[in-house]
């Protein structure tokens, strides 16, 4: 293996690459500082709460580019889904996406804007991604 390509990535990078599987991460956990070691500790713990959800959603690949990579997990009665968008080096400042949910209703997204779910699968949600090398979460839950 060769180590020429490696960029550092943000936090959130990292809590995104952990979401719906298994952890997997290859460090030594020795060098981290007491700030990410923290961080670490709570996106497991994330992780565990999160567990049966994630054992029991399908993930769909909403967009996937050389720059971003759209990933929905969602429940099978779609009550609730997540969305992960990673950024890599790009110029981007957002991306739409058309998530695959119930038409009926509507959600709540990141647990305080309501949204109708026919306007969602009609016009996409625009998700904001700041910079590069970073995961931005998005959380929908059926009202």
């Amino acid at each position: 293996a060769t180590w020429t390509n490696i960029v550092s990535v943000e936090d959130a990078f990292v809590e995104g690459y952990l979401k719906g599987r298994v952890l997997g991460l290859s460090l030594d956990l020795e060098l981290l500082t007491d700030t990410f070691f923290a961080k670490l500790k709570a996106m497991i713990d994330q992780f565990k709460k999160d567990r049966e959800f994630y054992s029991n959603a399908v993930c769909h690949i909403l967009a996937d580019t050389q720059t971003m990579l759209a990933l929905e997990y969602v429940d099978k009665d779609a009550k609730q889904a997540e969305i992960v968008v990673f950024s890599h080096k790009s110029k981007q400042d957002s991306i739409c996406v058309y998530p695959a949910l119930d038409a009926n209703g509507s959600y709540i997204i990141d647990g305080a804007i309501e949204k109708e779910a026919a306007k969602i699968l009609e016009t996409g949600l625009e998700i904001p991604v700041t910079m590069p090398y970073t995961a931005k979460i998005v959380r929908l839950t059926k009202k």
